[in-house]
Parts: C-alpha cells; structure tokens; sequence
C-alpha cells in the first residue's frame, strides 16, 4: 500500500458499526428484564425502518 494511501486511511474517522453500538447498548442492561425490553426496541427499530441509516443515539459520544 502507498504511503498516500496509509496516511489518508490513518486521518478518516472510524465509526462504529450498527452491530456494535447494537451489542454496546444491550451489554448496558442491568437486568433480563431490562436485557429484552431493549431487544424488543431494537427488534422494533430493525423492522419498521429497513431502509433507512440504522444509526441510533444509545447516548454514546461522538
């Protein structure tokens, strides 16, 4: 790889992927009963919105 290359890649930002601020959000749980109340919302989420960005805001800083 050019040494242009590495030093572009190096200055993008990397963002999370919607699988891991998913598996984020659910290892926040305090309980089971929190645990699948937040898999209903993002089952939900996931189902009535198939086309549009999954980005959600699980108040993670940017």
């Amino acid at each position: 790889m050019s040494m242009l290359t590495q030093l572009v890649l190096a200055l993008l930002p990397r963002f999370p992927t919607q699988e891991a601020l998913d598996a984020q959000y659910l290892n926040e749980s305090v309980d089971v009963l929190d645990l699948e109340r937040r898999q209903r919302e993002l089952d939900t989420r996931h189902h009535t919105q198939p086309s549009s960005p999954r980005i959600y805001d699980h108040g993670y800083a940017s």
